[in-house]
């Protein structure tokens, strides 16, 4: 086996072949926080069709530049691996004989069988060594993938062949590409199918600097409603983006809209043919996303695919309710003018809302870096103000009135992102904490 190092040797691996056409190249994937595989099997580029060194942002995923220190996109510094920590190079094994037939001449072996001089022994190359002494068969498709971060054998290795499409420099399953495209496609259905409902949209924002307490709540209503549908309109988009980028949050801000969206079409009777439809899709996707082999691989092998299941659902959990959460704390803070007419109630709901909003924001950026406890922590306790501003909008209120709903769903959701994010065994192992025993045999991953 030679290995090539594209460090010092700048030759490129279609230069090598047909310098050396009896060779066969077997990639090997980098390994470290940065990675992409030399050959392309992970990447492709239309000007590049051997791939090439490509390094990837671990925050945003966007394509860095040879030798960048910094993250053009977010401005993130990256740290590379150490210089060994990580393979520069590419393996090149030896065509099977059936393909070099007649194209040189066969060595003579030693009639005692032993290897012919300068041959690595059978089973002392790394990847070979098959029981009885004799290398395994190489496979027709080449050696399968491997996630880069965990070593744990891709999905498409022993699976059926899917297509693939490149997608901004992705070679990405067509599966996924059509679950992503479906949901762009069921945002914009979302907001034509409501699009006479902003027309209203200037009345309203004026409405909220009105000197009346009426017409200032009125308007805070229907902005509320207003801003609930063009946030499922930005996650389905978004969802859509985070897949083509595949990262496994979009599939749960995917899910998370599409039961919104479901939830929204049943609570009118009026509701527009397209929001059905859209909601139709958005449900669709969403399940396609958990059962198609090429989209669950696909978002297995990201550079996020290491966090566990329960982490993602958490981040999409909490940017869905406290991005609400905060639109609800600056809308009411133009209402505090009107504390004498609405009631202490509605100071002590803004300040709950603004504190819950940031702490949760702040959290929410720790996570998405890595298992940061303190971050865990600011959710947590953004969780804990969200409860305070909920007592504090129902305080005087029947229990018997509609937002009675609300209450529930509001309490659904703390209690799902504790859960989450503190009992999981998967979850807490992530943060380094020991699994609770009772629920040991929850599943996390």
């Amino acid at each position: 086996m030679v290995r090539i190092d594209f460090r010092h040797d700048r030759r490129t691996v279609e230069e090598f072949l047909s310098a050396s056409p009896n060779e066969t190249v077997v990639p090997l994937i980098r390994r470290g926080s940065i990675y992409r595989n030399r050959t392309g099997g992970e990447t492709c580029r239309a000007d590049d069709p051997l791939g090439g060194i490509m390094n990837f942002c671990d925050q945003c995923g966007q394509e860095l530049s040879e030798g960048a220190r910094f993250c053009a996109g977010c401005g993130t510094a990256v740290a590379l691996a150490p210089d060994d920590a990580w393979d520069h190079t590419i393996a090149v094994q030896p065509a099977p004989p059936s393909e070099t037939a007649g194209r040189r001449e066969t060595a003579t072996q030693p009639a005692s069988g032993q290897p012919t001089p300068g041959q690595p022994s059978p089973g002392s190359m790394s990847g070979f060594g098959a029981p009885g002494g004799q290398r395994s068969a190489p496979s027709p498709h080449g050696p399968p993938l491997t996630n880069a971060r965990s070593g744990q054998q891709s999905s498409h290795a022993s699976g059926p062949h899917i297509g693939t499409v490149c997608v901004a420099g992705r070679a990405l399953p067509i599966d996924l590409v059509i679950v992503a495209a479906a949901y762009v496609v069921a945002g914009l259905l979302v907001l034509w199918a409501t699009r006479d409902a902003f027309k209203i949209l200037p009345d309203m924002i004026s409405g909220i600097f009105d000197d009346s307490p009426f017409v200032y709540l009125i308007s805070y209503a229907v902005l509320y409603l207003l801003a609930i549908v063009l946030w499922i309109v930005a996650a389905l988009v978004g969802a859509g983006y985070l897949l083509f980028r595949q990262d496994p949050v979009g599939r749960w801000i995917a899910v998370a809209v599409a039961v919104s969206l479901l939830l929204l079409s049943m609570a009118r009777e009026d509701t527009p043919g397209g929001f059905w439809f859209a909601a139709f899709i958005a449900i669709a996707a969403a399940v396609a996303l958990f059962v198609s082999p090429g989209a669950t691989a696909a978002l297995s092998q990201s550079n996020r695919g290491d966090r566990p299941a329960a982490i993602t659902a958490a981040r999409a959990v909490v940017a869905f309710r406290y991005s609400l959460i905060a639109l609800s704390a600056f809308v009411g803070v133009a209402g505090l003018r009107f504390v004498s007419e609405l009631g202490v109630s509605w100071f002590f709901m803004v300040v709950f809302q603004c504190a819950a909003a940031v702490l949760a924001w702040a959290g929410f950026a720790r996570v998405s870096n890595g298992p940061d406890a303190r971050g865990r922590l600011l959710i947590s306790a953004a969780t804990a103000m969200d409860l305070l501003a909920l007592l504090a909008t129902v305080s005087g209120q029947d229990t018997g009135s509609p937002a009675a709903v609300s209450v529930l769903i509001t309490l659904g959701t703390i209690a799902l992102i504790n859960v989450l994010l503190w009992i999981v065994p998967a979850a807490r192992a992530w943060f380094g904490d020991k699994p609770i025993s009772a629920f040991q045999g929850v599943a996390g991953h």
